[in-house]
């Protein structure tokens, strides 16, 4: 199970103590990403991590395409552009750009094994 799904409100940190900007570059070797206990990480593990966060972008969106009950009122072609516009954000994370709490909260989760509490 993905640390974030067991949050708890143990960490008073503010999020901007998570997230060191990624920036929009397509060679995640050179990124870092530093975590709310104030480890710089970089190379090889981060690319993991990025990967694994990616993956489970791609397949949350997914399973919300196929299980979510839409409103009726919801075309398909609404339904097929949210799940490609979360396809195409999960390719943005594998190569680095993180550009929302969420993602970065995943990444830091998958980097520490701890979830750190957004509102605390």
């Amino acid at each position: 199970m993905a640390p974030w799904n067991n949050c708890a409100s143990r960490y008073t940190d503010k999020i901007e103590a998570v997230i060191r900007e990624c920036g929009s570059r397509k060679n995640n070797r050179s990124q870092t990403f530093k975590t709310h206990t104030g480890e710089i990480v970089s190379g090889e593990r981060l690319i993991a991590a990025l990967a694994v966060v990616a993956d489970e972008w791609a397949q949350l969106a997914r399973d919300i395409y196929a299980e979510d009950n839409y409103a009726s009122h919801v075309p398909q072609s609404t339904k097929d552009s949210d799940l490609a516009n979360m396809l195409a954000q999960a390719e943005r994370i594998r190569q680095g750009i993180v550009q929302s709490v969420t993602i970065a909260q995943r990444l830091n989760a998958e980097l520490t094994g701890e979830c750190v509490a957004l509102l605390a």
